[in-house]
């Protein structure tokens, strides 16, 4: 932050002293937990646009990089670069560093709207076990006047899903090695299910494109419903939602319209179905104390300072997969089986009755010709 005020240009109505006193309420943006003064982001904005910035580029350059974060990484029992397996973007609760995830922002501003082509350095597990995993040393002492959480947290999503809704995870904490033990159970729709009409099924299927995202999940189409929100109201969208050509993010003035536009994942506030085929996550956590003195075979614990440190080992813990199938309630032989039973209290006649009627009818028009 202190290279940033050093750095920049100012007018005449400011000095570096009070916008280091400020510059802290510039998270408010990209954090909806985040305190501000409408009138101190304002100053913040002046200051920007007198640089010809923009809010987006100068809270990514305010925010520690993943290099900065992430001391060491290790995919599937070998040492990696974290800046070749992680990649920083803005999530609904700010910046996050992301391993094997997709941004529809960073999308839709490459112009790649509804690509729905697997990502090519998408990163998959053949073999589980604790020894098969993602391991990384999260630095957890950065200087807490950086527009940065004073927290760290981890947030699971199967691979390859859209992070621009990812929420709030687990925290993690310096001193402790975390181990994750993930796994995932599919909710399934059956074939009889596929077959109805969408009004019917009371679901949507992955393969139905939403507006902007290429494919459906109901956190998607609350995500869509939350830009309607906002654009209607506001006139403006939030610096987490996806960019639009022609829409600007919502300045410091419309800061508290656009928070109290957003919308719970939690509630149903919106018109969006449940997914028909879905994997839901099943993490099961385990943690213990880093111990300084106690020496490891692992040589990823040289020249960590364990006691300002966390370690986090994701996993997969076995190849038992729980999968759930949706069936229909009420189908259409169950449908004829009930009209037969109706017929027969109340005209005294079953369905077969009916079907003996007709073929009766039937010959004697054939008769009559």
């Amino acid at each position: 932050m202190d290279k940033f005020v050093n750095e920049i240009q100012y007018p005449a109505s400011m000095n570096a002293t009070y916008i280091r006193s400020i510059i802290k309420q510039l998270s408010a943006f990209a954090s909806p937990d985040a305190r501000f003064n409408v009138e101190d982001l304002e100053r913040i904005e002046e200051l920007i646009d007198y640089n010809n910035l923009d809010i987006d580029g100068v809270s990514l350059r305010l925010t520690p990089t993943c290099e900065e974060i992430l001391l060491k990484c290790q995919w599937l029992g070998t040492t990696v670069n974290c800046s070749s397996v992680f990649t920083i973007e803005i999530t609904r609760v700010g910046y996050c560093c992301t391993f094997n995830g997709r941004s529809l922002k960073r999308e839709l501003k490459d112009k790649r709207m509804h690509d729905v082509q697997t990502n090519k350095e998408a990163y998959y597990v053949k073999d589980v076990g604790f020894t098969h995993s993602l391991k990384v040393a999260v630095h957890q002492r950065h200087d807490l006047s950086d527009i940065d959480l004073v927290y760290k947290w981890l947030a699971l999503r199967p691979g390859q899903n859209y992070v621009d809704i990812t929420v709030n995870g687990t925290p993690i904490s310096p001193g402790l090695e975390t181990w994750f033990s993930y796994s995932t159970r599919t909710m399934q729709a059956s074939e009889e299910i596929l077959t109805l009409r969408s009004d019917l099924r009371g679901c949507s299927l992955t393969d139905q494109p939403l507006k902007y995202f290429p494919t459906y999940h109901k956190t998607y189409c609350l995500m869509e419903c939350e830009m309607e929100r906002t654009l209607k109201n506001c006139h403006c969208l939030k610096l987490a939602h996806p960019r639009l050509p022609g829409i600007p993010v919502c300045r410091a003035r419309n800061l508290i319209c656009s928070r109290d536009a957003t919308v719970s994942y939690a509630i149903d506030e919106c018109d969006c179905r449940a997914t028909c085929n879905v994997e839901q996550e099943i993490s099961k956590i385990s943690s213990f104390e880093l111990n300084q003195h106690s020496p490891t075979l692992d040589s990823f614990y040289d020249g960590l300072d364990l006691e300002r440190v966390s370690v986090v080992r994701v996993f997969l813990p076995n190849h038992v997969e729980r999968v759930y199938q949706r069936k229909s309630y009420f189908t259409t032989f169950n449908l004829f089986s009930q009209l037969g039973g109706v017929f027969n209290l109340f005209f005294g006649c079953s369905m077969l009755s009916l079907l003996e009627l007709a073929l009766l009818a039937w010959r004697a028009v054939r008769s009559y010709r």
